[in-house]
């Protein structure tokens, strides 16, 4: 065999190798990186406290992923003629894996001035009132919120998870907390807004 010959199948070779090991390194940072990523997922939460019917229903945060959440922040949501401020209590803000399970808290300010309390009654019969005019129907049925959570996990990369409220039927109390998309980097309110209004809604059972 002409050494030309053995130099190109040495090249082909090494080639080959390191194409494997890239391979084998690439899968194995992915691996690593699932171990320690956490994916936020959000729910209501039913105490079963039927003694305080403005209570029973909460707001809470759970840690799916492999990994702690930390620093976690709650973007402000807009709804009607209020801004909605979430948060939590705690003074170390980390969700650990498949553990650890947080309220959240929230109040409103009127047309951004002074502070209202409220509960998830009020914030659902925003997006779902006891009555509305015929020219309001339309404009409900179109009606969202984006809730957007962002965190880190212990390399300190950035994390995000969006979720959309809405309710199935505008003259109905089904009211939906829709997962949309958790991902690694940056997410703005405008994306996450735009993330929102491109899914597909689950269908009402009453109907449109």
């Amino acid at each position: 065999m002409k050494p030309e010959t053995i130099q190109i199948i040495n090249t082909i070779i090494l080639a080959i190798t390191g194409f494997i090991v890239f391979l084998y390194t690439r899968a194995t940072q992915k691996s690593n990186d699932l171990k320690i990523r956490p994916i936020l997922n959000l729910y209501l939460r039913d105490d079963g406290n039927t003694a305080r019917q403005n209570l029973k229903e909460w707001f809470a945060l759970k840690n799916i992923g492999e990994g702690t959440a930390y620093n976690i922040a709650i973007e402000d949501v807009k709804i009607k003629k209020h801004i909605c401020k979430f948060y939590l209590e705690q003074a170390n803000i980390m969700l650990e894996p498949l553990k650890d399970e947080k309220k959240i808290d929230f109040f409103a300010k009127p047309s951004g001035k002074g502070i209202m309390p409220v509960d998830t009654i009020w914030f659902k019969n925003l997006l779902a009132p006891q009555t509305l005019k015929a020219d309001e129907i339309k404009e409900a049925k179109e009606e969202f919120i984006a809730f957007l959570v962002r965190y880190e996990n212990i390399a300190g990369k950035k994390f995000y998870s969006v979720f959309r409220f809405y309710t199935k039927h505008p003259l109905t109390s089904e009211f939906v907390i829709e997962f949309i998309k958790s991902e690694k980097g940056k997410c703005t309110t405008e994306e996450a807004m735009a993330l929102c209004k491109n899914q597909e809604r689950i269908k009402s059972n009453y109907g449109d």
